[in-house]
């Protein structure tokens, strides 16, 4: 059994430990300077290590940066599960900021917001995937957009939760994103299947209050990255919406943020499915 397997099935019962003890960045290293060496099964377990230990990382903690630099380069691996689970890694951690009134910042030290932008564009066919290094909202041979990436679009949701948890938290990423390929990106977005227009629509929304009312109109609320301002009730369902929020907390192994939205929706999470 490899090293990653074993420290999986510890973190399982005792991640606090192992992230004390150093482990969080030890095994980001392993996985970017040596994954491309590993089979795959050793380098999931070991993104699996990882997802679990950043839901230990406080925003005063030293290793933050040294974090957050591994994590933006793991967004561009070449593994999907890899550069997926540094999303949600992401998501984890600014929901994370959030929730202690922290500006999430520093975050987006490393490219966080271009990747993002980069995979709303790709989730309307415009460029070829989430390490594209063209323009987003433009292909890389002036041709005609691509079809839609289903995989990416199914990820829009998370994409535009982590954008609007960055902007409702920080008035520099706001700036910053503002004056990016925004545009672009949501202009292909929009071109994509039905989930993607709405949820894409939620970041506008958002930025359009932001712009307009200034961020004394947004909700105190902060339960979790996926609260809505009153203005998109016409778009999706208060149920929707609990359950969307609910998911998203489980997917990213965010068990404070997975009690927030439970205590803050007051709703049974089996509403629906049973």
């Amino acid at each position: 059994m490899s090293s990653s397997k074993v420290l999986e099935l510890i973190c399982t019962r005792e991640s606090g430990a192992v992230f004390e003890a150093g482990g969080l960045n030890c095994v980001l290293t392993f996985i970017r300077d040596s994954g491309h060496l590993v089979h795959k099964d050793t380098l999931h377990s070991a993104m699996s290590v990882v997802s679990r230990l950043c839901s230990k990382m406080e925003p005063q903690d030293s290793s933050l940066e040294t974090c957050v630099e591994s994590l933006s380069s793991l967004l561009k691996h070449e593994d999907h599960q890899v550069s997926d689970g540094a999303l949600r890694c992401f998501a984890s951690l600014a929901d994370r900021f959030t929730r202690r009134g922290v500006d999430p910042a520093p975050l987006a030290k490393h490219g966080l917001t271009v990747e993002l932008l980069s995979r709303m564009a790709a989730a309307g066919g415009s460029v070829t995937g989430p390490a594209s290094s063209c323009k987003p909202g433009r292909t890389s041979t002036g041709s005609a957009p691509l079809a839609p990436d289903a995989k990416l679009s199914n990820q829009v949701s998370t994409i535009v939760s982590l954008l609007s948890t960055l902007c409702r938290g920080s008035p520099l990423v706001t700036h910053d994103l503002l004056r990016s390929a925004l545009p672009d990106s949501m202009e292909s977005a929009l071109g994509g299947d039905e989930r993607c227009v709405l949820d894409t629509m939620r970041l506008v929304d958002l930025l359009l209050v932001l712009l307009f009312e200034g961020r004394k109109a947004l909700p105190k609320s902060t339960a979790g990255s996926t609260s809505r301002i009153p203005g998109l009730r016409r778009l999706d369902s208060s149920g929707e919406r609990s359950h969307r929020q609910l998911i998203d907390c489980i997917r990213s192994k965010d068990t404070d943020a997975l009690i927030d939205a439970i205590d803050t929706g007051g709703k049974k999470t089996d509403r629906g499915y049973g």
